[in-house]
């Protein structure tokens, strides 16, 4: 189990990484989605405001998880997906006479940045268990010795 300190830092810096990535998201919208009443600023204001809770979310299911608390990494996966999804969704109510080609990009782009989230998170969670094993596995041999 990382401690405290680490968490903190982890979760610090998952937060500041998604929070910037909402606003390259923003910034993407604004250019390209305005025209179908998109408003950029209403998207941009949702996906930062959610990119907080994503991040501290996204953060705390990995630590529940190398934790093996499922109960928790419950929670805060039902807390983490719909921050991740709530702008994409916004775009879907906003959007006025969205040809077919937009929502099949937005699709393609939900899925695939899906994939790599959950990607991105599973890895986290391995990484965690193996630190985790290893220290156990080194308290063990420093038991045997005694």
């Amino acid at each position: 189990m990382a401690s405290p300190r680490a968490r903190r830092l982890l979760e610090a810096s998952w937060v500041v990484l998604t929070v910037g990535y909402a606003v390259l998201r923003a910034v993407v919208v604004a250019r390209t989605l305005h025209k179908y009443g998109v408003n950029p600023w209403v998207y941009g204001g949702i996906d930062v405001a959610t990119s907080f809770p994503l991040g501290l979310a996204t953060a705390r299911c990995v630590g529940a998880a190398v934790d093996h608390d499922w109960t928790l990494f419950r929670r805060w996966a039902f807390v983490a997906a719909l921050a991740f999804f709530a702008p994409d969704v916004s775009i879907l109510v906003m959007g006025r006479g969205m040809p077919i080609h937009v929502y099949v990009v937005l699709g393609t782009i939900v899925t695939v940045t899906t994939g790599f989230a959950l990607r991105s998170v599973w890895r986290k969670i391995r990484a965690g268990h193996q630190h985790h094993h290893r220290h156990h596995h080194h308290s063990d041999q420093e038991l045997e010795r005694l």
